[in-house]
């Protein structure tokens, strides 16, 4: 059949396979448009390669995915500038502060020579854009008398916590492994506790006990975590939480000794031994019995409870930060767990233990049987390790790794805070398991 010309279908040929079948007029427009396309694209091809300079066109910008190598300081500074001031500022060595303009951030070694400072390794590197953690110093242009460490996360602005300097008593910051005593401390000679006035309560008498540590109240309501709340006034007189841990660790491990609580006023530096609420436990590292006592305490202070809730003991008591064995572990960056700190002790004799103000009064649940409101469930920077309810939070690992012995003040590893990593979040140093020791003796709120 005689197919028209403006038409388009579905034929045959003589072998009996189906084709399409155009119309005359139809193949015309096609030949047309196809020829028109190539005429154009020949006339491009045609053109000269120079034109006029105000015919010219931008550059094609670079697709590079480069960034600016440092986050502007501006944006960190300030916070962490505020910090230092809020904490009374940083001491010059002839006297009086250093003025806000003079102070600046640094992310490097700061080195030998200085009278104080610590700070939680690893340091920097300086952040970039996308930092979103970092740890750095604070100190005075000019300056080789002081200087303050900080921890700053980041998430829609930077959150900034100091990195507490307690013992102030070495004129070079002890930054490396040191060789502990084999003997029990003397603290009469002892680099931190040597500070603090001679501890004269009476001594408890020894309860040794392996099983949990339980306060007046143990159930599924419990404190949030302790915030920094570094010193700001000066009331050396022991507060009651601050003795009855005292009298706690004394009783229960009567192999350590008391470095002593409070600090005269007139001593240099910050540190809550001068509001009464910090606590100088005598062990030494060098000491097998120590160590294992303090193995023991840390373990059931980190512990996760039957309700589900981490670091249990640490909240209920108050418990806002401990130094040990050149590590420390804070209740606002729990998420962390023990990090490398270096200070100008290295707390290789004693532990130091600082409470908030809620546990220095017993406040907390664990003295008074009432949990105190208000306190987050989340740690600093918005990291939340336990779900601060009744119900039971991810069961945690049975298996943990602790930090290296003698790794205070070390670089290298992870770069900034990684939670999840292989730090552990309730191991003390050494200790390599989060299972608590089961046994029927337990110990309680000391009475005397």
């Amino acid at each position: 059949m005689p197919m028209r010309e403006g038409r388009i279908r579905l034929g045959h040929n003589r072998r009996g396979t189906r084709v399409l079948r155009v119309g005359s007029h139809v193949r015309a427009v096609l030949a047309a448009a196809v020829i028109g396309t190539l005429g154009a694209n020949m006339a491009l091809l045609g053109q000269p390669t120079t034109v006029s300079a105000d015919q010219a066109q931008p550059p094609v910008t670079s697709t590079s995915t480069a960034v600016p190598t440092t986050l502007p300081l501006p944006e960190l500074g300030p916070v962490a500038f505020a910090r230092v001031q809020e904490g009374g500022g940083l001491e010059l060595a002839g006297g009086g502060v250093c003025p806000a303009e003079s102070l600046e951030l640094s992310f490097d070694d700061p080195g030998t020579g200085w009278v104080s400072g610590a700070f939680v390794s690893p340091l920097g590197p300086a952040p970039t854009v996308w930092t979103t953690s970092v740890n750095g110093i604070v100190r005075c242009a000019g300056s080789h008398h002081a200087y303050v460490g900080f921890m700053a996360v980041r998430t829609t602005a930077w959150d900034v916590e100091l990195v507490p300097d307690v013992d102030l008593d070495h004129h070079e910051p002890v930054k490396v492994a040191v060789k502990p005593k084999a003997k029990p401390p003397s603290h009469d000679t002892d680099d931190g506790p040597a500070k603090n006035k001679p501890d004269k309560a009476p001594k408890p008498k020894a309860a040794p006990a392996t099983g949990p540590i339980v306060g007046k109240l143990d159930g599924p309501e419990i404190e949030g975590y302790a915030r920094y709340e570094g010193q700001a006034t000066c009331d050396p007189a022991a507060k009651p939480g601050t003795l009855a841990l005292r009298n706690l660790l004394l009783a229960r491990y009567p192999m350590t000794g008391s470095g002593g609580i409070s600090r005269a006023c007139e001593i240099g530096g910050k540190s809550e031994h001068k509001e009464g609420r910090a606590f100088d436990w005598g062990a030494n590292v060098g000491n097998a019995a120590q160590r294992a006592a303090v193995d023991d305490f840390l373990r059931f202070l980190l512990a996760t409870d039957s309700y589900g809730h981490q670091h249990a003991l640490a909240r209920r008591m108050g418990v806002m930060y401990v130094i040990w064995n050149q590590h420390i572990w804070h209740a606002y960056r729990a998420d962390l767990g023990w990090q490398p700190y270096t200070g100008t002790s290295p707390h290789t004799d004693h532990v130091h233990i600082s409470l908030s103000w809620a546990g220095a009064r017993a406040e907390t649940s664990y003295y008074s049987g009432t949990v105190v409101r208000g306190l987050p469930d989340t740690t600093m920077g918005g990291t939340k390790p336990t779900t601060g309810k009744s119900g039971r939070a991810p069961k945690p690992s049975t298996t943990t790794t602790s930090p290296p012995e003698g790794a205070g003040g070390r670089r290298g590893g992870t770069r900034g805070w990684q939670p999840g990593s292989t730090t552990s979040t309730t191991a003390p140093p050494t200790t390599s398991s989060t299972s608590t020791p089961g046994s029927s003796t337990t110990s309680s709120l000391p009475t005397d």
